[in-house]
């Protein structure tokens, strides 16, 4: 099957230049998009977890914010609620495949501006777009006080403008300077929070928690205890608001609402990972979709894969077609070791907005 990749193209980011696909490992600088706000984001580890640090205008009126990263296929991400913490900086604890390529260790980043600044006055900005490529603009730094510093671009032709707020500025040789705060429309010019500031500022956050507890996903007793499957680990579509989240699929709760993801021209994949993070048999996969009774949205062909290893080797071993009624559809077939488990979408049932589905059962049994 010849799958069409279709790039998003926004008025903010086309008038962009110097802009290239990159697949970065780790994910440094991402794109948020808090629903009325479009932003940047720097991503840090803390104690095995992955968190955002977001500015607070970006987010702060947002009930449901994602991320995604840089590269051809970025990944995603969902954020927990943001934590403001002064100069209008906030951190959020961030969930998703992106997580797994986190940014830098937060007690790795370099503070050590003063021989920087006193070297060169240059910086570049680094922009992550919708659509996953980086654009870089070069500035000159006008001024700098203890707290923040102050850049226009170089050339005429580039501007700073709304949607870059959160930006990470760097040196010209790739060293932390601070995070794009605010632009100032009638110089042209930013502000930036210099990283000391700013990690200074964020500091007191990571020293009252230990690995964050919060989660996404549904909790124990929500999750079927004969349910395989423990956690979606990626997805490549954003769901369409708060209520309804990729985690939904494995809740029992019949009072919460089915996944309902906004298409974007990429191939639709889920991957769940199984109980204890070991290969296990399993032999069945049951999709409930109570709620979706004659919702075009509804996934109609979906491919099974299995990765047995967690190596992210993926072998088919199974496609069904899921009836327009909504009704629960079970796969069977010969007990097959796995250790995660990729669902792929290949269509609906007609709407070109939204692809939809209620909820998966893996189970199994012995080979």
């Amino acid at each position: 099957m010849i799958y069409k990749h279709l790039t998003y193209i926004t008025l903010t980011f086309s008038l962009l230049i110097n802009s290239s696909f990159i697949n970065a490992t780790p994910n440094t600088s991402v794109f948020v998009d808090a629903g009325g706000e479009i932003g940047q984001a720097l991503l840090v580890q803390h104690s095995d977890a992955c968190y955002a640090i977001v500015p607070t205008h970006v987010v702060s009126n947002s009930a449901f914010i994602t991320i995604s990263g840089t590269g051809i296929n970025p990944t995603f991400g969902d954020a927990l609620l943001p934590t403001d913490l002064g100069y209008d900086l906030s951190v959020m604890p961030i969930e998703g495949e992106i997580s797994l390529n986190c940014g830098p260790l937060l007690s790795t980043i370099d503070r050590n501006l003063k021989s920087r600044l006193q070297k060169q006055a240059v910086s570049l900005i680094n922009i992550v777009n919708p659509d996953g490529s980086v654009s870089r603009i070069r500035s000159i730094i006008t001024d700098q006080t203890f707290t923040k510093l102050i850049v226009k671009p170089l050339s005429a032709n580039e501007a700073l403008m709304k949607g870059m707020s959160g930006s990470y500025v760097t040196s010209i040789d790739n060293k932390p300077l601070g995070i794009l705060l605010s632009v100032d429309a009638s110089t042209g010019e930013g502000s930036v929070i210099r990283i000391d500031r700013a990690l200074e500022t964020i500091n007191p956050y990571f020293q009252s928690i230990g690995k964050s507890t919060e989660s996404l996903m549904p909790t124990t007793e929500l999750i079927a205890t004969n349910n395989l499957a423990e956690s979606v680990s990626k997805w490549t579509l954003h769901a369409i608001d708060k209520q309804h989240r990729v985690h939904n699929l494995l809740a029992t709760d019949e009072s919460i609402a089915p996944w309902i993801a906004k298409k974007n021209g990429s191939k639709i994949q889920l991957v769940f990972n199984l109980r204890n993070e070991q290969s296990q048999p399993i032999s069945q996969i049951t999709f409930s979709n109570k709620g979706l009774e004659g919702n075009k949205s509804l996934a109609r062909q979906i491919e099974i894969l299995i990765d047995s290893t967690g190596g992210g080797h993926w072998k088919s071993i199974k496609a069904i077609t899921m009836p327009k009624n909504g009704s629960t559809v079970t796969a069977s077939f010969s007990p097959k070791l796995a250790q995660k488990v990729m669902l792929q979408i290949y269509d609906n049932w007609g709407d070109r907005h939204s692809v939809a589905l209620g909820r998966v059962h893996i189970s199994g049994e012995s080979l």
